[in-house]
């Protein structure tokens, strides 16, 4: 039997019993089942668009058109997270606008549909 196939068996018989009837195996191996089905629902992944500017560009993955990219990221990512994928210099050198705001922390967590701008802000001449 595998273990989808197994799982399934387990969670239809201990939704069966009432809480006074589980084995204390019982409600281990349902656990053992349930606990990555709750990491993934809980860490549902989100879509966010990066718009790398200027001399950052280069960071965008090969083969990306324009300076724009959607990547998906797990709920509760922040701008430092999104841009650290990329590589992008976290540091005051580099201009960050989230959803055209520019004075928003690293530590912002970012929503379904928002879009990370990054562009290096000192330019020589």
């Amino acid at each position: 039997m595998s273990d989808r196939t197994e799982g399934r068996a387990l969670l239809s018989a201990f939704l069966a019993q009432s809480a006074g009837q589980r084995s204390f195996q019982m409600q281990c191996t349902a656990f053992y089942y349930l606990l990555p089905l709750a990491l993934v629902v809980k860490l549902k992944p989100m879509r966010i668009t990066v718009k790398l500017i200027a001399t950052y560009r280069k960071l965008l993955p090969e083969g990306t058109l324009g300076n724009k990219t959607q990547v998906d990221v797990p709920e509760g990512s922040t701008v430092a997270d999104v841009l650290g994928r990329f590589d992008v210099p976290l540091d005051d050198a580099t201009a960050i606008i989230v959803n055209g705001y520019t004075t928003l922390p690293l530590s912002t967590v970012l929503k379904e549909g928002d879009e990370v701008a990054a562009f290096n802000a000192v330019a020589g001449g």
